[in-house]
Parts: C-alpha cells; structure tokens; sequence
C-alpha cells in the first residue's frame, strides 16, 4: 500500500479541477500545454462545497438522440447521449450527477466531452508487456460451443489414430477452425492443390487466422496434416458410421461435457504494437473488403456467441495502471493531471465518498482494458454496486449493453430462466463475469436494454447495479475505474445485504467507509447522507450485542486484550504484507477478494478513529472475516475457539473459492452467531471481541450530530 500511496495520493491531493477559462485557453491555442494560466502557478479553482447539483443552472443538459437505429435487435433503445459545454464539463461529479435523474433509468449513458478535450495516450511511446485473455467466443453463451458433429465426428476418429485434439490448435492466440479448414481446402480441390497453388494465405483469410509470421503458413500446413488429412480420406461409410456415434454422444452427455469451471485461458503477453498488428490483421480477415459497419459487426457478433462460428479471441483486460502505468497524466507538472475527469483524480474528489478509501486497485485506481474484433466484456454489474466510469483512449469503437438497476431482478430471472443448467451448475454464473446473452433474447423476456457505441475521446458512465456488457468492434485502449457520490451509498448498503446472503467475500468494506465518512468528512451533504446508514448500523449492532450477552454464558472482551489473551487466535493477522497480497494481480471474476490485488491491505487503512497503531494495522491488512457468511467483522465478532463449531451454508456459492479467508480458530458475525451458532450446544470460551467499543461509535454518531446543527445553524 505505500508504494500505491506514494505515486497516486499526490495527485489526488493536489489535483485541483480545470475552470472554464482554463478550457477557452486551450481552444485558443489549440495545445494541451495552454490549459494553465500564463504566469500562475497552479492556477486552479477548488470546487465548490454547495450541494452538488446541476452546473449551470436548475435545468438538467439535455440529451441527444441518434437518428440511426440503436441496434439491430428490434426493441433495443439508444441510452442518452450528453455533450456537455466547456461550463457544464469542469466537475464531472456535479455533472453526472445533474444528468442522474435521466440517465439512471437506463442504467448507462455516453458523455462526448468539448472539443477542446485533448489529453495524450501517456503510454504510446511506452515498450511494457502486458497479460491477455483467451476468449473463446463461440462458448460464450452455449458452453458446448460448436461442439458439432463435424468436430465430435474428428474427435472420434483422431482418437481412434491416437492424436488427442484436447488442446485445440491456434495460431497466435487465435483457434484455428478445423470444420472450416476443411471445407475451404475441399473448396479448393485438396490439399496438393492449395500447395501447389500457394494458397495457403488465401486458406488463413477465408477460415479468418491472421499469418503474421514467416512460419505461420507451415503451421496452419501442420495442423492440417495433422488432424484433418487422414480425415479427408475416409469413404463414405466411414462418415456415415462416424457421424451417427457423434450424435449420440452429444445427445447423451451434454450435460457432462459443458464446463462447470469455465473460464478464460491464458494468452501470450503483448506489447501495444504486437497486439495491434494481430488485432489488425485478425479484423482484415473478417472483413477484407471494406470497413464494415457497426450493424455488421454486430450480427456477426451474435452469431458467433450462439456458436455459428468458432472463434477465439485475445483481450488485454484488468492491467493495472498501478504497475503499468495511466494512460492519463500522472505527473503534476502536465495540466491534464488537474483535470476531474482524469480518471486517477475523479475518485478522489471533494463530492466522492471513495476519497475515504486507500488505493484500491481496480476500484479506486484505474485499470486499463486493450481489446481487439470480438473482446468481450460480459454482463455483470459492478462490484458492491459502485458507479463506473471508462474513457476511450483511441481505437475501434465499443459495443455497450446495459439494463437499469430497477430491473436487475428481472435481468437475473432471464439469465437463469435461459441457461438453466449452467446456473444448475455453477450458482454464481452472474459474479463470473464469462457469460453473454444476447440483448434479443433479453427483450423477449420483458428486461429493457439500451445500447450505445463509444468511440475514441467518449466518456461510459454505468450506474449502481446496472448491468452491462458488450465488446469491442476492433483494436481499442480504455480505462476505467469505479466511483461513488453520495447517493451510492444505500446501494452499497444493499450491496453488502446482498452478498452476506450469498455468502458473498466482499470487494469494499461498506461498514467501515460508512465510519471513515462519519469521522473525517466535512461536507455537510455528503453526511446528510451517511447519517441514516451509520444509524441504521448501530442501532442493529446494539440489538445483536445486546441479545448475545443476554445469554449469559458470553462475556464481552475488546480486541487489543483480546489479541493479548489468545494471541494464537489471530496469528493470520500477523502474516506479512507480502503473503496477505499475493493471491493474485490479475482480476478473477469468480472471487472479489482476489479481483482486487491490493483487496487484503485495502480494506480502508485511512480512518483516524481511536484505534491503537497495532490494531488498525493488522485489520486493514487482514479484518476479522465471519467464517460462514463472510462478512467483515468491522463492529465485532463472536470467537468460538472449538474447531468446526461455525458450520458452513450447505448452499454456499463461494465455498471453493473462498477457502484461504477461513481460519483455523472459528469467528462469526453476530448474526451468523444467533442464527446458526447459539442453537448448538454451548462451547466454553467463547467471546464477544469488540473490534471498535461501543462508546467509540456513538462519539462518531454525535460527531456527526454535531457537525449537521452547525451546518444547519450556519444557515440560520
């Protein structure tokens, strides 16, 4: 985490929001290096501490509507399009939020910032590798792909030879279509003839495998000797014979067959310049005529999700703009570091309550996302139902899809009403973040979807629990980063009731942000809001407290004694930083405390409550976690030292991948402990640990009190 502090807290601290006259500056000019005053150091204006509201008058900016359809699925609207004034575009906060009230029925919207918006890329000139993801397309919605009786029928008789087709082939990351290869060599009257005729270039365009490489011919030869010549000469009966056991086998063990755990592999690194060369090339297969329109792309698009065609794709997604570096300014000396809408300022803005979290990877500090044709982000919504916002910084356009959050319900009841046995299979499809459906199908079971192309320079602000997915239309570079305003808060509230239901790990921890806001916030609107939640919190937390102790045979002990007595208790507390983040620097979407990297050292290090140096400490790097829902024990938790006596959720979605947060010694939320742990019969030792005392919460709660008569008063 310091290392994380230390290159983007500066920033946040010292970056100040760009004025309109800052903005007419750089018209005038026309250079990015004109947005600071001549002769003014650091000539910025703080925002303003009002209400957020609209910024330039009561009315909301009204959106725009394209003439052309949104889509070619009848029923599919177009989400709101803004184009704000250069007055309208110098608080983005202010601004999101004066277009909420619209834009939020819909659950995205496009903002198209002023002419004069013109950061550079900062990262063109830079030579880094970074990790992709193989996507298999065609697996996207029917896990069983083009398992055809084509392939089934080759996969039968390669095993009869002795060749396993297991790992299938690829060039450059890309599958190789072996039902197409073969048609297309039939096509062209065999496989001396292609030879013969070099035609083996023509043979990688039409099945669409770029040959990028000198050698990239004689492989695609290979594959063909390999597993499709002593196919091409069976006879007749061979085929027939063949094909009859292929469909029986796919009859009788689909439901084996599809992957329970499936997921993106692993692609080769790629610099900017490599990806761009085979995301180009792999386009120019495709379409290698003329450019093709959106609408094309898109019914392309499906078909090969329903597994029309067998295509995989690369996709360079999650790269951590911490290790990589921002395509946006970093350094304080370029102007567009001052910038709001640089997406490692916005969240840390005066009105943004995440200002109250450390960096957290993924969340609060951007990552970056460099698709090619085809790259996929599936449906999902964001983790505990933040705002997001992601910036294009040049490229191919992107594919949005999205649904409002009112009817998140009904997107989950379509989900699994058309993949029953996926979901039978895996509970948490939705939270895997692997699985497309097409926006037809959604229409056709009465959930509305919105959709939208971004290009280059475009801004995509998605809203609390709304659910989105799309792909990218060519070679693109984006990057994205969550936020909050005032109003997510309740959402976030549900977030955390949500996945304690689910037995959810969580990304953020809603309790203890609630507490930041309530300690160190100044703004009177953003504690209006906290105010409810923090009292909603405690009032829960003195009931729970009150009915354990109530039993009896339970005495109530604080954390620092209780770290003193049974030291052996907390010992995962006291593992290094380096084992409490190592799980993992790339985002798995099946588990959050893994999506996030810093996850383990972030849950919010930056309270000022009275909390000794050790304990805060070890809790921000490892919280107290309820062994059977999860949930982060920021208040207190109940220690149950025999082994086993917190029994787990027989119909816990998280179980396997949750195993390294559960502990040896048994600890359990309050209410797990009421409802699942009390009725069982009476452990000795067991203890009540307060984690924060409760005279510590009720001096925030007043604090809170206090701060919101004087704002009143003020006003008076």
């Amino acid at each position: 985490m310091a290392d994380l502090d230390a290159t983007c807290n500066p920033l946040l601290k010292r970056a100040k929001l760009a004025t309109e006259d800052q903005f007419m500056h750089l018209a005038s000019t026309n250079s990015p290096a004109a947005i600071v005053t001549p002769g003014v150091a650091d000539a910025t204006v703080q925002p303003s501490s009002e209400p957020i509201s609209a910024p330039s008058s009561s009315v909301a900016p009204a959106s725009t509507v394209p003439v052309s359809p949104p889509s070619v699925f009848p029923g599919v609207s177009h989400c709101p399009v803004y184009h704000p004034t250069i007055k309208e575009f110098e608080n983005p906060l202010q601004f999101i939020e004066s277009v909420r009230k619209e834009a939020e029925e819909y659950g995205i919207c496009k903002i198209v910032p002023p002419p004069q918006w013109q950061p550079d890329f900062k990262l063109k000139d830079t030579p880094f590798k970074f990790g992709t993801r193989l996507q298999p397309t065609y697996k996207l919605y029917n896990r069983l792909g083009t398992t055809s009786v084509f392939e089934e029928s080759l996969r039968l008789h390669l095993e009869s030879e002795g060749i396993s087709l297991d790992k299938w082939p690829a060039i450059g990351g890309i599958d190789v279509d072996l039902a197409a290869m073969f048609r297309v060599v039939a096509e062209f009257g065999g496989c001396q003839s292609i030879i013969d005729n070099g035609l083996w270039p023509t043979v990688g365009t039409r099945i669409r495998v770029p040959l990028l490489k000198p050698r990239d011919e004689e492989r695609l030869q290979a594959y063909y000797y390999k597993y499709l010549l002593s196919y091409s000469m069976l006879g007749p009966e061979d085929y027939a014979r063949l094909e009859q056991q292929a469909r029986v086998n796919l009859q009788a063990s689909s439901s084996q067959r599809a992957e329970a755990d499936f997921g993106f592999g692993t692609g080769r690194p790629h610099t900017l310049t490599s990806f761009e060369k085979i995301a180009n090339a792999f386009k120019q297969t495709w379409y290698p005529h003329q450019a093709p329109t959106s609408d094309t792309i898109e019914t392309d698009y499906w078909n090969t999700v329903q597994g029309h065609n067998r295509v995989s794709v690369l996709y360079g997604s999650d790269i951590d703009s911490t290790v990589y570096g921002s395509g946006f300014a970093t350094s304080l000396d370029d102007p567009y570091s001052k910038f709001g809408w640089n997406l490692n300022v916005l969240p840390g803005l005066p009105e943004s309550v995440l200002k109250h979290a450390s960096g957290i990877s993924g969340i609060s500090m951007p990552w970056l996302y460099i698709g090619m044709l085809f790259s996929s982000f599936c449906w999902h919504v964001e983790d505990n139902y933040l705002y997001s916002i992601n910036y294009m910084h040049f490229g191919s356009g992107k594919r949005w899809y999205a649904t409002p959050a009112r009817h998140a319900e009904a997107f989950e009841a379509a989900f699994r009403r058309r993949l029953p046995q996926e979901f039978e299979r895996n509970p948490h499809l939705l939270h895997d973040i692997v699985t497309q459906l097409s926006p037809e199908l959604l229409v056709e079971d009465g959930v509305p979807v919105c959709t939208t192309v971004q290009q280059a320079r475009e801004f995509i602000v998605t809203f609390p629990r709304a659910y989105h997915g799309g792909y990218s239309e060519g070679y693109n570079c984006c990057e994205a980063v969550n936020f909050a305003k005032p109003d997510w808060l309740r959402w976030g509230y549900k977030a955390m009731s949500d996945y304690r239901l689910q037995c959810r790990p969580v990304s953020l921890d809603q309790v203890k942000l609630i507490l930041e806001i309530a300690s160190d916030e100044a703004k009177p609107t953003i504690l209006r809001d906290t105010l409810p939640l923090l009292t909603s919190i405690l009032d829960k937390h003195r009931k729970l407290r009150s009915h354990i102790l109530s039993m009896g045979h339970i005495t109530a002990i604080d954390y620092d004694t209780f770290a003193k007595v049974l030291p052996q208790a907390l010992r995962f507390l006291n593992a290094s930083d380096e084992k409490a983040t190592s799980s993992s620097t790339m985002r798995s979407s099946t588990f959050s405390m893994e999506a996030k990297p810093s996850q383990a050292s972030a849950l919010f290090g930056a309270g000022r409550m009275s909390m000794s140096t050790t304990r805060k400490r070890q809790l921000d790097q490892q919280p107290i976690v309820c062994d059977r829902c999860r949930h982060v024990c920021s208040l207190a938790t109940v220690y149950v030292p025999e082994p086993g006596t917190v029994p787990e959720d027989p119909h816990d979605m998280w179980a396997e991948e949750a195993m390294e947060l559960l502990r040896e010694g048994n600890f359990a939320c309050l209410e797990c402990y009421i409802q699942y742990v009390q009725p069982l019969p009476m452990t000795h030792g067991t203890q009540l640990v307060d984690v924060r005392s409760l005279q510590e919460l009720e001096m925030v709660q007043a604090r809170v009190q206090r701060r919101l008569r004087v704002a009143q008063c003020s006003k008076c």
